[in-house]
């Protein structure tokens, strides 16, 4: 299956955001945000609807490289982070 035509819930990327401002601060944050293009940008930036379905590829796949990237010096150790607590997020 072609991953960048994939869709996930809004549900599922609620928790990157919550990760990148409680792990490294608001800083950073905006850093990371300011990468992004614009329309991944403007849906972080304003309330996620739960419900409504984006492309995987632009808004967990990308942003959780740029966030490799830029706070974990390319490791994708941050990929397993976000997603523990993503995981953790969820279940509680």
């Amino acid at each position: 299956m072609d991953s960048t035509k994939m869709e996930v819930k809004g549900e599922a990327i609620l928790s990157l955001p919550m990760f990148m401002i409680k792990k490294f601060g608001k800083d950073k944050y905006k850093r990371w945000l300011a990468g992004m293009p614009p329309y991944v940008r403007n849906v972080y930036q304003n309330p996620i609807n739960k419900n409504e379905w984006f492309p995987m590829q632009d808004m967990i796949v990308e942003p959780t490289l740029q966030m490799c990237e830029l706070c974990y010096n390319n490791s994708l150790r941050g990929a397993w982070d976000c997603g523990r607590f993503s995981a953790e997020y969820s279940l509680k």
